[in-house]
Order: structure tokens, then sequence, then C-alpha cells
């Protein structure tokens, strides 16, 4: 009895009809010895392709997927059958990660539970600061810390302010014009964006007509701030420097929206 595989080339042990174990199997199966089975398969059906991957499959597949594919299609399947129903909140909108028989979040629940006892904290910060406040010793106490403090760190202050308009020119402008509006007693004033009024103006002057650059533009009160206008978005419109200056305060201009 031979030792070892009859099959030239092939060293491996016996295991039955002069074969080892692995052409063995294949003599049984495929009646032939030297093929390997996709050979014969693909001979007889062609070769297949796994349909998500395009990776080329063996013969003994028996689905057309590979194997990556098939387990991440299994996973994904399985996430879906066993994922939690999606839960909202009925005030916020948000996402419950753990179902509440209120249907509601954790924030919403805790704010329910103490708003009262913040209301109660807020009024009394209230009166505490307004003691405070109308108290001429401690006013004038915290006048002087704050007086200490700006004289130890001035420079730092001044270096950090010049710094911040140069970055945010427009918003810079914006806080000159509340500040000017408010000391000539408006009659109201609001936080106001330049870029919005710029854009809704189409970046024409409202008294020329004529294009403004996006830098050096300038905001103007329809209704001028010393006849009762105020600083809101709707009395405010895009002109060019000089327009502004040489109009002055002569009347109610109109705006005209492009």
């Amino acid at each position: 009895m031979p030792r070892q595989c009859s099959i030239p080339d092939c060293e491996k042990p016996f295991y039955g009809r002069t074969y080892c174990r692995q052409h063995y199997d294949r003599w049984r199966n495929h009646g032939n010895p030297l093929y390997p089975p996709r050979v014969l398969y693909e001979k007889a059906h062609g070769p297949r392709f796994c349909k998500i991957c395009g990776v080329r499959l063996g013969p003994l597949v028996r689905i057309d997927l590979c194997h990556r594919c098939n387990h991440a299609l299994t996973e994904r399947r399985r996430r879906a059958l066993t994922a939690k129903p999606i839960v909202l909140c009925q005030e916020c909108g948000a996402r419950i990660k753990k179902p509440h028989p209120s249907n509601r979040c954790y924030d919403c629940s805790r704010k329910e539970r103490l708003l009262p006892r913040m209301e109660t904290i807020r009024a009394n910060s209230r009166e505490s600061w307004a003691r405070r406040y109308t108290n001429p010793l401690y006013r004038d106490k915290t006048n002087a810390q704050h007086r200490a403090s700006y004289a130890r760190h001035s420079g730092q202050v001044m270096e950090r302010q010049a710094k911040w308009r140069a970055d945010h020119p427009h918003e810079s402008r914006e806080r000159i014009r509340r500040y000017q509006a408010s000391r000539r007693h408006a009659a109201r004033t609001v936080p106001v964006d330049p870029m919005f009024i710029y854009m809704r103006d189409g970046g024409r002057c409202q008294i020329c007509r004529k294009r403004v650059s996006r830098v050096n533009f300038s905001l103007d009160h329809i209704v001028p701030i010393s006849k009762g206008g105020a600083h809101i978005p709707e009395n405010l419109q895009t002109t060019h420097r000089r327009c502004n200056i040489s109009r002055g305060n002569r009347g109610a201009g109109q705006i005209h929206l492009i």
C-alpha cells in the first residue's frame, strides 16, 4: 500500500484509492482528481460574482453574495428587526432615548419640576442685586474695584478691543451707531446687522442709486434720530458716506428696495 498520494508532485499522505484526502474528495465528487472544483463548476455553469461588490465567488457558495457582503446584510437586517421605536418629545421634538409615559425628554420634564424653584431663585437674585446696587457703599466699592482692575490691565484691554474692531469692522461701527442713537434719545434701539441691510438694498445707495462698496458703505436713518426716528432695520438704508453726510437730518428719506 502506498504511503503517499499517487498524483505527481503531491507528497500528501495516502487516504484512499492511492489518493490523498483532497484528491480523493475531488475524484469522488467530480470524477477527476486533477481538476479543482471551481474549474469543473465554471466549465459547466460559468463564473459567478457577488452582486454587491463584484468579487468572484467560489463553487461552494450557495448564494450570489460573498462572505463579507452576506454578513453585512444579515447584520443590517438584524438591527432593523431589533431597533427600538423612535419616540420624540411632545414639547421640544427631541429624540427620547429611554421612553417615558409622559413622552417628554429629560430636560423638559426637569424644567417643569424646577420652574417654580427657578422663578423664586431669579426673584430673590433680582431683589438681592437691587439692594446691593441701591446701596451707595456697595456701588462705590464695586466701581473702585472695576477701575483698579482696568488700571492694572488697561494695555491688554485696549489691545484686545483694537483686535476685535479690526476683525469685526461692521459690528464695531454698529455698536457706535447704537451708542450714539441711545445718547440722542432714539425712540427705539435694537441690534442691527449691517450686512443684512446691505444685502436687502442690493448693494446700492438709496440716495444716489449707485453701487456701494461692501467695505465702505454707510447706514442712514430714513427718519433722523433727532426727529423721533428709531434705530431699527425698517428705519435704515444703505448709502455712500458722502451722501449720508450731505443729507444730514433734512427730512425723511425714502427707501427704494430693489
